[in-house]
Order: C-alpha cells, then sequence, then structure tokens
C-alpha cells in the first residue's frame, strides 16, 4: 500500500513531460495557421508571461519553413538572468487539432549564458500528411547569477526557475 502511494506521489508531479503529447487534443486557442503562400515577410507573434516567439512558418511543399527568434519576458531574467536549458516544441497539428508529430528548436543560448537578448532560429520541418496548423511548447531552465564549478561543470550556486508551456487539453 505505501509503495502505490509513493508512486501516485512521484508520477503525479508538475514537471513537463513533453514525450507524452502525441496523438493529444490541442486547446483550440493554441492551435495556430501555417501560411501556404511563400511570398509573405510578415512575423507573427506567439507569447506567454515567460517568452515571446516571433516567427513565420510557411508550406514550401512537403516541408515547413519555421524561422523566427525567441525573447525571454524581463519577469523571468530580472531575477533567472542565466538559461540552463530553453527547448521550444513544435507540435504538428492534423484537422482536428490532435498533434501527429513532435519537432525540437534549440534557440541559440550557451549553457549558463546570460539570456537578455532575443535568440534567432530557423528550422526545416518534414511536412505530416494530415498536417493543418501547429502548436508551440516549451520546457527551460533559469538560475541566477550566482553559479560555481561542480565536479567539472557549472552549477548554480542560487536558486533556480523552471519555465514550461504545454498546448494540450487537461495540462
Amino acid at each position: 500500500m505505501v509503495i502505490g502511494y509513493c508512486v501516485i506521489f512521484l508520477s503525479s508531479g508538475c514537471s513537463f513531460r513533453p514525450h507524452d503529447n502525441l496523438r493529444r487534443q490541442v486547446l483550440a486557442d493554441e492551435q495556430l495557421e501555417i501560411e501556404m503562400e511563400t511570398t509573405t515577410t510578415e512575423m507573427k507573434l506567439w507569447e506567454t508571461d515567460d517568452l515571446s516567439i516571433h516567427y513565420k512558418m510557411q508550406a514550401a511543399g512537403d516541408y515547413l519553413n519555421l524561422s523566427g527568434y525567441v525573447k525571454i519576458s524581463d519577469s523571468v531574467t530580472y531575477t533567472f538572468p542565466r538559461a540552463d536549458f530553453l527547448v521550444i516544441y513544435v507540435y504538428l497539428l492534423n484537422g482536428d487539432g490532435m498533434s501527429t508529430s513532435r519537432h525540437i528548436i534549440r534557440p541559440g543560448i550557451s549553457r549558463y549564458n546570460t539570456f537578455r537578448q532575443e535568440s534567432q532560429f530557423s528550422k526545416i520541418i518534414p511536412k505530416d500528411v494530415d498536417t493543418t496548423s501547429f502548436a508551440f511548447g516549451y520546457w527551460g531552465n533559469f538560475i541566477d547569477t550566482e553559479s560555481t564549478i561542480m565536479e567539472g561543470r557549472m552549477r548554480s550556486g542560487g536558486d533556480e526557475w523552471e519555465i514550461y508551456h504545454s498546448p494540450f487539453l487537461n495540462e
């Protein structure tokens, strides 16, 4: 009985699990349009309290061209100005708003570098046959300015802040 409670407690954590999100329903207001014409140069904006993604997503045959930049919110970087890691997830969706694949974007940040500027990205993504839209998610960890070298690696000597966003129902 005690072991059962421990398993439930350990598996009910609050951390974001991006690998669990394929073939799941995405919230309607998280579904983003894919531009079909390739001549537009207008960037679109997607944002949360933690970050903003300025992007352009265009269909090009069997591929999607995604480019833009990520800017971390001042509310995060004011106290936690250094990035441990940041991963942006792009979920391709079918006509029912179900995720069909996940692709990873790693913005140009170096481990434990200050993240006060925008970070550029560009990715060519193979388009799933039934792709009609897409959604963003992310997961990252930021630290305060105190860091030390422990066991041969840079480690935070102070506080850390995890950020994440999931576009899925029931998350």
